[in-house]
């Protein structure tokens, strides 16, 4: 089991994502979706975009100067790993989301944190 995540303010939101600061960060190993692991402290700046495609979802992360993107994931992909703690974090529960987009039109875009 992970250690859970320190508490954070989110000190701002914009289109783009959420400012935030955390309490007692430290650098630890994230586990995203692709297998790709990112050692880093919990980000400062951090932002969602989420699109359900005929084959899967298309997903950006901004996680302070880094983006990140995938195409293709499964419900799976994006549920396994840390999204879901760090949009909980942000106070947006990751199911909820993928639920949503599920009921959007294909290609409609939702947005987090």
């Amino acid at each position: 089991m992970r250690d859970p995540l320190p508490a954070v303010e989110v000190l701002r939101r914009t289109a783009r994502g959420a400012y935030l600061a955390w309490e007692d960060a430290e650098r630890r190993d994230w586990c995203l979706p692709g297998g790709v692991t990112l050692s880093a402290e919990p980000p400062g700046f951090f932002g969602f975009a989420c699109q359900r495609r005929r084959f899967g979802y298309r997903v950006a992360v901004r996680w302070d100067g880094r983006r990140l993107a995938w195409r293709g994931l499964s419900r799976d992909d994006l549920l396994r790993g840390d999204l879901g703690s760090l949009l909980a974090a942000v106070g947006v529960d990751l199911w909820e989301l993928l639920e949503a987009t599920a009921d959007a039109p294909m290609g409609g875009p939702s947005r987090a944190a």
